[in-house]
């Protein structure tokens, strides 16, 4: 459906023409009625027309004035003009506006304007028939340079510069490049939201080549800018010319694209800037470099432009807080506090920057930290794990940055914070979600049945009898089976000895924790211990 505008002075004219003409069935929306040019024109700035069909003599501002204005808005407008006067001079003029036809108002009828109108819609037709063949024949062409681009690349990243000046210099015509510049400065640049782009707005080729048409028009001003993809969200920036870049023309003309990128595509880059070095000569030790230290993405914020370093990044798994981590998280949790939750993951993103830790690590410590929390709701709904591990997998592994990551990792935080409400609808007894939740909250002190009758305000033998029907243990079992899980915990994670662990967990002496161990596991913590060091436990 093509959308037009009627203009003309005369409001009768145009309830007439709005009536009379089956608009819709011809091919054509009217979107807007108008008495005067200039009003016509305030409209268009806000809606894109395919036809105006309009008066020409108007106050304020007339016919042929209008059209002049309007097709330096939108040069593929198509206009008819209407008029009371049988004058050459207009038709003339309307012709040199190119319109595509000229109404007399003495002589127009539903029928000429119908056959009018069929006309235009066929040529409209036809135009866009051939502008859809030519973006085609355009897409292809840029997809074809995607492709020698790609493979440019590779040569750049893996070969011998001798071989990639030839090629280069062979290609340079279908790569749309200048072989002979002498100096290049590569800048690693990575998409920020890159999969919600594809989601909400862009096919992967149209965003490629949106980019690349926004760095090359804006580096313009400095050398030759171009793109090169790596994979995905991951791409090279080049700009070159004959003369070496100073650094800060180069970040004045990054900022520049960056802000471009975000004013016309709605996106942000994160950029990370290389050295000056030979076209093309000097580019392929630059380029190895630069992917070498592309790990120090993770710590940085969407939109920075930073310069190349290399960061020793922290390798050591941090134990002691993961295990402060996980009775911190398990506590706000069952007290199903939200608040202190997005606290702790804040204090935990800081405490992640801060040390520098290896991108690795601190994924595997999310890892760990929500298969732990899984767990404990997991015990308390009397489910099994089933692929609680696939999911936790996905969720961190997606995550690029450490603000993602923390990000992923508060989801699932907050989606374990409502599982945990749904536990109060399980079909059991609220005394026992209580009491489970009880020792969970005090695995470090000691507790007696006595002590948990007592808190729920019951008989201790009644509770004692209905922890058993439900829970399938009784409750002093369930108590040490807890207990001995989290020591396992301690053991496979710390070097405390077992007389710590066993008072860290309330046992009433280091003999009976090893007594209780050794029922779970069969062996005492220290035998357990050596065996899981060996690989036999």
């Amino acid at each position: 459906m093509y959308k037009m505008m009627l203009v003309d002075d005369d409001y009768l004219v145009l309830e007439y023409l709005k009536k009379m003409i089956p608009w819709e069935e011809l091919g054509f929306e009217v979107v807007g009625l108008c008495e005067d040019g200039q009003q016509a024109l305030t409209m268009m700035s806000e809606t894109k027309l395919d036809v105006i069909m309009t008066d020409i003599g108007m106050p304020k501002k007339d016919g042929i004035t209008l059209i002049k204005e309007a097709i330096e808005i939108n040069p593929k407008l198509m206009s008819i003009f209407l008029t009371c006067y049988d004058d050459i001079g207009y038709a003339l003029t309307a012709i040199r506006l190119n319109s595509f036809d000229y109404i007399l108002k003495e002589t127009f009828d539903p029928e000429s304007i119908t056959q009018i109108m069929l006309r235009l819609k066929d040529k409209l037709d036809k135009e866009a028939a051939s502008q859809q063949i030519l973006n085609n024949m355009k897409f292809f062409i840029k997809e074809n340079l995607s492709v020698l681009r790609s493979k440019l690349l590779e040569r750049l990243i893996t070969g011998d510069a001798k071989a990639i000046s030839g090629w280069l210099k062979k290609h340079e015509h279908e790569l749309e490049l200048n072989s002979t510049y002498k100096y290049c400065i590569p800048i690693l640049s990575f998409i920020d939201d890159y999969e919600q782009l594809l989601k909400t707005r862009y096919s992967e080729d149209a965003l490629k080549f949106a980019i690349d048409n926004v760095i090359a028009e804006t580096l313009s001003r400095v050398g030759t800018g171009f793109c090169l993809f790596y994979k995905e969200d991951t791409f090279f920036i080049f700009c070159a010319r004959d003369a070496v870049i100073a650094d800060g023309e180069i970040q004045q003309a990054l900022r520049e694209a960056t802000v471009n990128l975000r004013k016309f595509l709605k996106l942000s880059i994160t950029a990370i800037i290389g050295s000056n070095c030979t076209f093309p000569d000097g580019l392929t030790g630059e380029l190895n470099a630069m992917l070498k230290y592309s790990e120090q993405r993770f710590y940085l914020e969407p939109g920075s432009m930073v310069e190349k370093k290399q960061i020793h990044f922290s390798a050591e798994y941090p134990f002691l807080q993961f295990m402060d981590s996980v009775q911190t998280l398990k506590r706000l949790i069952l007290q199903e506090d939200l608040h202190g939750l997005d606290a702790w993951i804040q204090n935990w993103t800081s405490t992640v920057s801060l040390h520098q830790y290896q991108p690795s690590t601190v994924k595997q410590w999310a890892r760990d930290l929500l298969f732990e929390v899984e767990r404990m709701i997991q015990s308390l709904q009397d489910v099994e794990s089933g692929s609680m591990e696939a999911v936790v997998n996905h969720s961190i592994t997606k995550a690029i940055t450490a603000k993602q990551l923390a990000q992923s990792l508060s989801d699932c935080l907050h989606k374990a914070v409502a599982a945990m409400k749904e536990v109060h609808d399980l079909p059991k007894k609220e005394e026992i979600i209580k009491a489970q939740k009880y020792v969970l909250l005090n695995l470090d002190k000691k507790i007696t049945l006595g002590d948990v009758a007592a808190y729920l305000h019951l008989n201790p033998s009644y509770f004692s009898r209905i922890f058993k029907q439900y829970a399938q243990m009784n409750f002093i079992d369930y108590v040490n089976q807890m207990k001995i899980e989290e020591a396992k915990r301690l053991i496979d994670n710390t070097n405390e000895s077992t007389e710590k662990i066993a008072d860290k967990l309330g046992f009433e002496s280091k003999s009976y924790f090893i007594k209780v161990f050794k029922k779970y596991f069969g062996a005492s913590p220290i035998e357990y211990k050596r065996g899981s060091r060996t690989g036999k436990a």
